[in-house]
């Protein structure tokens, strides 16, 4: 999923925006509804008829690069809401922290509550300021550890205990999607190259790490990964398309993209002149995440904290 979290630029950053469409859902693997309960159930269900989808598709247009989103396309989150991700995750930071300062009389280690109120501030300014540097608006992890280091009083080195805190958070709440791998497997056996194309505040380096820990061996199939915090560009505005496109030296009807986001992954990929094909987040997925988010924010509300600022699913 393309979310970035905590983004108060998103609305303002000429970079990432583009024409608001017509509304429409696109509903393109067979079987699939916006009512199925699970897509992790449904993926597996129609799994043969998935990767017949993409073979056809391969045929029938001469596709000679497949491209995937990562998260909620090629690796399925769970029905948390990314508010509570974000709180587990901080909470995981913590614990690693205190592990590390564990014996050391000259090391402090911060409370969860302090690691989340220091990600979710350097989160919102690095998307605030990074238009003021020439950036095109999309945050960078590093950026905010540094800047979460120098607020809670950390020393540099405790940056790569946070990244590595983050992954194994990640790779505890990622599943694989098998018969994605497996169209993508046999696609590679007919000569075609597999990439995947992300809208992240993420290094392309850290999302391969959690690909490379979801999926193992199938990981070896990916050959090059995109991440528009590394490239400066983005697929909602389209131009990352366009950097792909060149990149590879192919013609973008020779690119087929499969991802979750309407915008991103389907209306600026055909925009470019790519294939796209629609795998979203149904209805009830989306409900469930809803409600964790609810219950997220009233039990930090209760707690004294105010999150709605930046709590988002």
């Amino acid at each position: 999923m393309t979310q970035n979290p905590a983004d108060p630029s998103r609305s303002s950053d000429p970079e990432t925006e583009m024409p608001e469409p017509v509304p429409i859902q696109l509903f393109d693997f067979p079987g699939f509804s916006p009512d199925i309960q699970s897509r992790a159930d449904y993926v597996e269900e129609h799994a043969d008829e998935i990767v017949s989808l993409f073979l056809e598709q391969i045929e029938d247009a001469n596709i000679k690069v497949l491209s995937f989103d990562v998260f909620d396309t090629l690796l399925l989150r769970n029905e948390k809401s990314e508010a509570r991700r974000y709180q587990e995750m901080c909470a995981k930071i913590a614990a690693a922290l205190a592990k590390d300062a564990s014996g050391d009389a000259g090391k402090r280690a911060p409370d969860a509550d302090d690691v989340l109120a220091a990600r979710t501030f350097m989160i919102q300014m690095t998307y605030r300021t990074a238009p003021l540097f020439g950036q095109f608006g999309e945050g960078k992890i590093d950026e905010v550890y540094r800047g979460m280091a120098d607020m809670l009083g950390l020393p540099e080195e405790t940056i790569e205990i946070m990244r590595k805190a983050e992954i194994d958070y990640e790779l505890e709440n990622l599943s694989t999607n098998r018969p994605f791998f497996e169209a993508a497997r046999q696609a590679a056996g007919r000569g075609v190259k597999i990439i995947c194309i992300s809208d992240m505040y993420l290094p392309g380096e850290m999302i391969t790490a959690f690909i490379e820990g979801a999926a193992g061996e199938d990981a070896r199939l990916i050959e090059k990964l995109y991440s528009s915090s590394d490239h400066g560009h983005s697929k909602r505005s389209g131009t990352l398309y366009g950097e792909v496109v060149e990149d590879l030296r192919v013609e973008p009807g020779e690119i087929l993209h499969i991802g979750d986001n309407v915008k991103s992954d389907v209306i600026a990929a055909r925009a470019a002149g790519c294939r796209a094909l629609h795998f979203p987040i149904s209805r009830a997925e989306s409900a469930r995440r809803h409600v964790d988010l609810n219950t997220f924010v009233r039990t930090m509300e209760e707690g004294g904290l105010s999150v709605r600022h930046w709590a988002q699913l």
